[in-house]
């Protein structure tokens, strides 16, 4: 049995329709049963429940042999630090009750410079403890910054007409399409080739910039001359949190930003043909646009 966790993601969504498309058994976890219809009707067993349930998740990784596993996050927690490390144990908990062998993670890049805070702790501690279980095989995805973030942005173009971000426009950073992830999940599932623990970085076809991005995506959408503004952090932290983001997960996502900033994320990383993917944040763009013209209105 091949399960996975948060199959309503992008990443989630395709790595199931592509394991269900090798003609294997999938079990997808979701929160809740709406837009899995078209996974269900493809073959897929659905267990939905609370993935901070330890009973739900133990009973959900029953019988099974691999499991895709993420931390769904919630913007909204008051004490995100803490619900971090609980979903993490929960998660980890559950693989050592049902003696899983094998764990795909979905990580981030960064992780390597043993980043405690942030946005990206949570990972870092995920790493930490399933590298430190015995008898599993573990690959850890790497992935740089979804290109889907992006779509982020769509409200603020109708309602400012530009792109903005607490980012430096000049400043190339590694992007990539969930799509990929899934892809490189998938393949690797499927032929199980990993033993013991490892990590795979994943970076998208060549690092850009903002202003990149705003050219790239403005042509997309008719609006050629779209502008790029950096955000000063202020500015972002109390935009989010008047959101309803929690001032804890704000600080976090804006040091995460600095690290981009200072392209520390990279560090000691060279971009090689195996952690390089294929879509380009041209192809992306028509995408975007997709969406940006269906919500038009």
């Amino acid at each position: 049995m091949f399960t996975i966790m948060g199959a309503k993601s992008h990443i989630g969504f395709s790595l199931t329709q592509k394991i269900l498309s090798a003609g294997k058994p999938v079990r997808i976890l979701l929160r809740n049963h709406s837009n899995a219809k078209s996974l269900i009707q493809k073959g897929a067993e659905l267990r939905s429940g609370n993935f901070m349930d330890q009973d739900y998740m133990r009973n959900a990784f029953a019988d099974t042999r691999i499991v895709f596993v993420m931390i769904p996050i919630n913007f909204f927690l008051p004490e995100f630090s803490q619900y971090l490390k609980k979903q993490v144990d929960i998660i980890t908990n559950s693989i050592a009750a049902n003696s899983v062998k094998f764990v795909v993670s979905l990580s981030s890049l960064g992780v390597q410079s043993n980043q405690r805070d942030g946005a990206i702790s949570g990972f870092h501690y995920l790493e930490q403890q399933l590298d430190a279980m015995p008898d599993i095989h573990v690959l850890h995805l790497r992935p740089g910054y979804f290109m889907e973030n992006f779509y982020a942005q769509v409200p603020i173009i109708r309602q400012y007409g530009i792109m903005a971000a607490p980012l430096r426009g000049d400043r190339p950073f590694s992007m990539i399409a969930s799509m990929d992830v899934a892809n490189y999940a998938a393949r690797r599932m499927l032929i199980l080739d990993f033993r013991d623990k490892h990590y795979q970085y994943l970076l998208g076809p060549k690092d850009r910039t903002m202003h990149e991005v705003v050219h790239v995506i403005g042509h997309a959408i008719g609006e050629p001359d779209l502008s790029f503004h950096q955000l000063p952090e202020e500015t972002f932290v109390k935009a989010i949190v008047r959101a309803g983001i929690s001032r804890e997960k704000a600080l976090k996502m804006d040091y995460y930003f600095k690290l981009m900033n200072r392209d520390a994320l990279m560090h000691g990383i060279i971009r090689t043909r195996q952690n390089s993917t294929p879509t380009t944040l041209e192809q992306f763009s028509s995408k975007f646009a997709q969406l940006f013209f269906h919500s038009k209105g």
